[in-house]
């Protein structure tokens, strides 16, 4: 019995007094890592990783193993006897913050007026607002109609409008461009047909909706027909406004 304890004892320590090889994975927090060296100090040898991020290396008991990349922070591992059993998985950490973090926190240089960028950038801004208001840029149409001066008759208005604080929340002329434009029921047929509105008239319209103040409250579904009252009386006064 004292014979095959001996035995034992000494067969145990000759297997962890030679090499044996340990396989593992490395990976970081996207995918799996290829091309890491993989490096055992006491024995003086190195391998890399695959494309798959496996990797084979000889080694024994109390090895220093040092995983090192130039994208990835070096991680090291004491070799013990359980890493012999299964894979091992390394898991190692990116680098490559360090110069966002430089670039972050440089101040930004002050840049010099550009005279035509910022004619380009104004003709741009007018050209958006030609589209939002086009009654504002275009030319007095050929029958009696100014829009010109309908304009400074709803600007009068809108005068009126600000020294009365409705109780509630009012539609604002944003609101109702946002609903005739993605709404299914209000939409520019709606407008011409039911509403009587002209098309050229659209945004005079919307305008003029704005200074009436219509309860904000409306645009909830169940609200639906008294919305569609209220835009009724508006066409019927601005129709009758725009004549006189």
């Amino acid at each position: 019995m004292l014979r095959f304890k001996l035995f034992s004892f000494l067969f145990l320590c000759t297997v962890f007094t030679y090499s044996q090889n340990i396989k593992g994975i490395v990976y970081d927090n996207l995918s799996t890592v290829k091309g890491l060296t993989v490096t055992n100090t006491a024995q003086k040898v190195k391998t890399y990783s695959d494309d798959k991020g496996y990797f084979t290396i000889s080694a024994k008991i109390n090895d220093t193993l040092i995983f090192s990349s130039l994208f990835h922070q070096t991680k090291t591992l004491l070799v013990e006897s359980h890493h012999f059993k299964d894979i091992i998985v390394i898991e190692v950490k990116k680098t490559i913050n360090n110069l966002d973090e430089v670039l972050i926190k440089k101040e930004p240089e002050p840049k010099e007026f550009n005279e035509k960028e910022y004619t380009v950038t104004f003709k741009n801004q007018i050209k958006e607002d030609m589209k939002r208001r086009p009654y504002l840029y275009a030319p007095p149409p050929s029958g009696n109609i100014d829009f010109a001066a309908i304009g400074k008759l709803i600007g009068k208005l809108f005068k009126r409008k600000k020294n009365r604080k409705p109780q509630f929340t009012p539609l604002s002329y944003k609101s109702i461009d946002s609903l005739f434009n993605t709404d299914s029921f209000f939409n520019d047929k709606l407008l011409t047909e039911e509403l009587k509105v002209p098309k050229e008239y659209k945004y005079l319209f919307f305008e003029y909706c704005d200074v009436k103040q219509i309860n904000n409250d409306l645009l909830k579904d169940s609200n639906k027909f008294l919305l569609l009252d209220a835009f009724m009386k508006c066409s019927i006064e601005f129709l009758e406004f725009i004549k006189n």
